[in-house]
């Protein structure tokens, strides 16, 4: 089983008038923005194994110290 495999493959039904089309095609983007927001808004460290997490956050954490290091020289 791949990462993605668990994801619900979708194919929306495009028959019907153009207008019809359109806004099958619209309410599926509006559903899939609103499946991303919500994972957004849900996605937290616990849902990263720690290699991926240190990887992630380790630029972030250098940029930290190196702005941190410049405060700190600029105050004495």
């Amino acid at each position: 089983m791949n990462g993605l495999s668990f994801i619900e493959t979708y194919s929306p039904n495009l028959n019907g008038s153009t207008d019809e089309k359109i806004q099958v095609l619209a309410d599926n983007l509006h559903q899939m923005g609103e499946q991303m927001r919500f994972t957004l808004s849900n996605l937290g460290p616990e849902n990263f194994n720690e290699a991926s997490l240190n990887e992630m956050l380790s630029p972030i954490y250098n940029a930290i110290s190196v702005l941190d290091a410049r405060i700190r020289a600029l105050g004495g």
